[in-house]
């Protein structure tokens, strides 16, 4: 924390309302928001599944007190008792899932791009329901939306390569693209069979 405030020239901590950690808990990732505008911290999951005290089994609030309110008191933040004082609430969203196990990341980088303090009830991220069967067409524009801004972003050392093969695969006529990226997802889709095997 220390460092990224160094980095964007930040003097502390008390500039910022929103503070978000990916975490990563038996290869499903899941968000810890703390509310610092309003003292609350938050567990933003898009799985359903699991109870809370054995999905998290005390990680969350051992992460809470013992590092994020830990950390607000070195730097004196008006609002540090009242973190240290507040529940962790899981919410509980309408699109979370049950049978999509795999994209996890996927939800967690749009919740964070979207997620702005508002209470529960009121934020929505732009995801259909798993049971209407949307939810697969809208992580799949998810994915090319973030793996392009990944790609692309000035600090990638090898984005002029991908600039100059994305001008050489856009002269390529439409229905032969349209071989390519069948041919392609085929041999995704193999390659994480053969590795969830």
């Amino acid at each position: 924390m220390i460092e990224f405030l160094k980095k964007y020239k930040l003097d502390n901590i008390k500039e910022f309302d929103l503070v978000f950690f990916p975490m990563i808990l038996s290869q499903h990732f899941y968000i810890i928001c703390f509310n610092l505008k309003n003292p609350e911290t938050i567990i933003i999951d898009n799985s359903a599944l699991g109870e809370y005290n054995a999905k998290y089994n005390g990680i969350s609030e051992k992460f809470q007190k013992e590092a994020f309110v830990s950390f607000i008191a070195d730097f004196a933040h008006p609002k540090t008792d009242e973190m240290d004082d507040t529940m962790i609430k899981r919410f509980v969203m309408p699109w979370r899932t049950t049978e999509n196990t795999n994209d996890c990341g996927i939800f967690m980088m749009r919740h964070m791009e979207t997620y702005m303090g508002e209470e529960e009830k009121a934020w929505h991220c732009g995801f259909g329901l798993e049971s209407e069967n949307v939810q697969e067409k809208q992580i799949e524009d998810l994915r090319r939306k973030y793996c392009a801004k990944i790609l692309l972003h000035e600090i990638n050392e090898l984005k002029y390569y991908i600039v100059e093969e994305l001008k050489t695969y856009l002269q390529i006529s439409y229905p032969s693209r349209k071989i390519l990226e069948e041919t392609s997802k085929k041999r995704i889709e193999e390659r994480l069979k053969r590795e969830l095997d």
